[in-house]
């Protein structure tokens, strides 16, 4: 598994060949990021992820906030797959966000993003 460690509050920008249709991948937090012997485990953070088109307008495609110390459907690896909702041109670009928890406090926010793909098949 190719990992992208980003610590929140991060973002990863990347630039989109003409020929992207889709994004794969998944997200998540490290396991010590929340165990019970950690701390200040982590409250939470968001993932989110933005199409920005050549001409500056933003279009959200995945937002989701995990809180993996409250909810074990929020551990592990939470995998996604979207499209690009129009065919990207020069100057688009893809944004990966990840913001802190409720309480703004990026103590033990150990977050990745997992094995992301750009699809040119639609």
């Amino acid at each position: 598994r190719l990992e992208f460690f980003a610590h929140a509050p991060s973002v990863i920008s990347y630039r989109l060949p003409t020929d992207a249709h889709f994004i794969r991948g998944g997200f998540g937090f490290r396991p010590s990021a929340y165990s019970l012997d950690n701390a200040t485990s982590t409250d939470g953070a968001e993932f989110i992820i933005t199409w920005t088109s050549h001409d500056g307008i933003k279009h959200e495609l995945l937002r989701r906030r995990l809180d993996p110390r409250k909810l074990s459907t929020d551990r592990g690896i939470q995998s996604f797959r979207i499209a690009i909702p129009a065919r990207a041109q020069t100057g688009d670009r893809l944004d990966l966000q990840i913001t802190p928890g409720p309480a703004d406090d990026a103590t033990s926010d150990w977050t990745t993003w997992t094995d992301l793909v750009l699809e040119s098949s639609p």
